[in-house]
């Protein structure tokens, strides 16, 4: 995939469909489905019959994700350290 500046270039209070969310990170529509099963993704919401996220959103879930995957990193290499003789 790459860098993906696109999503991080549009404004934080536009919406954007799944279709262009796809573009923007090489993946098609089922596949951005999966990941907001995953997790991966925040859910979309319902606004005029599509369904559209907030960038915003998008960029906040992302930060959020990566602080988390830190903090875990963070405590595993604290447990490693207690464990070693």
């Amino acid at each position: 995939m790459g860098v993906v500046t696109g999503i991080a270039d549009l404004p934080g209070n536009a919406y954007i469909d799944s279709k262009e969310l796809g573009r923007l990170i090489g993946r098609c529509k089922k596949s951005i489905q999966r990941a907001v099963r995953r997790g991966e993704l925040p859910p979309p919401v319902k606004f005029m019959g599509r369904h559209v996220w907030l960038v915003k959103t998008i960029l906040d879930h992302f930060e959020e994700r990566q602080r988390a995957a830190c903090q875990q990193m963070k405590q595993r290499q604290t447990r490693l350290k207690q464990n070693m003789p």
